[in-house]
Formats: structure tokens, sequence, C-alpha cells
């Protein structure tokens, strides 16, 4: 995903989300909200772990 590419280089970029030790991010423009977490043990990895389709009307963690 091209909006997510940011977060190479800013893991922070998105809010801690209300999902324990998950952030999320809304992509601009779209109804989409990614669910991420990242970890740094010789360098910064982040793992996409939900996106979510917010015209479903509900959150994914509900």
């Amino acid at each position: 995903m091209q909006s997510c590419a940011p977060l190479q280089r800013f893991p922070e970029l998105g809010r801690e989300s209300e999902l324990p030790g998950l952030r999320d991010l809304v992509v601009p423009g779209t109804p989409y909200l990614v669910f991420y977490s990242f970890y740094s043990v010789t360098g910064q990895t982040v793992r996409i772990d939900v996106v979510w389709d917010g015209r479903r009307g509900m959150r994914p963690y509900d």
C-alpha cells in the first residue's frame, strides 16, 4: 500500500489505538484505517495487522 509508505521512515506517524500495542493511521481520501505495530531490534520493523474499511460501521475490535 503506497499510502503506508511513510511508516517506513516515521513509524510513530499514526496515533495510539484503543487496541493494546497497536497504532492506527487514517488513509487520506479513503474510508480505510490501518492498524499496525512496530518494534525495534536491530532496526525498525512495521507490521500491518488490520486494514479496516470504515464503511462497515463498527471497529474491528468491537
